[in-house]
């Protein structure tokens, strides 16, 4: 589960979404890549397919609704007071590879230039 936690909030807010128009979800599912290929180091953490279905399980309604309100609100704090709180729990930046290869506004973060910056 703490593999899939960025993951499943969003999926669980699709279902959500979805159910409010009309179109409930019963189950949900992610197809994953395996990037690389099977190589000897892959095999050796037990990945020997290229692809996997990996199961979401649902998370109650009312907890993907306060965290993405809490998540908004952050947003519009900064968007409004033109600081850039530091909004990223440790498990949302993948032992910080997240910050360093994939956020687009990492160099407006708190965390990434105490951390990153020189």
């Amino acid at each position: 589960v703490r593999h899939v936690h960025d993951v499943a909030l969003q999926m669980n807010y699709y279902r959500i979404l979805m159910g409010k128009h009309g179109y409930p979800v019963e189950k949900m599912m992610v197809q994953v890549f395996v990037r690389g290929g099977l190589d000897k180091t892959a095999k050796s953490y037990g990945v020997t397919q290229p692809t996997y279905l990996v199961p979401i399980n649902p998370i109650s309604d009312r907890w993907v609704r306060r965290y993405f309100e809490m998540k908004y609100k952050k947003l519009m704090d900064a968007v409004e007071s033109g600081v850039m709180p530091e909004v990223c729990k440790p498990v949302e930046r993948w032992n910080d590879r997240r910050c360093k290869d994939f956020c687009e506004v990492n160099e407006l973060c708190p965390y990434y230039q105490k951390n990153y910056m020189v």
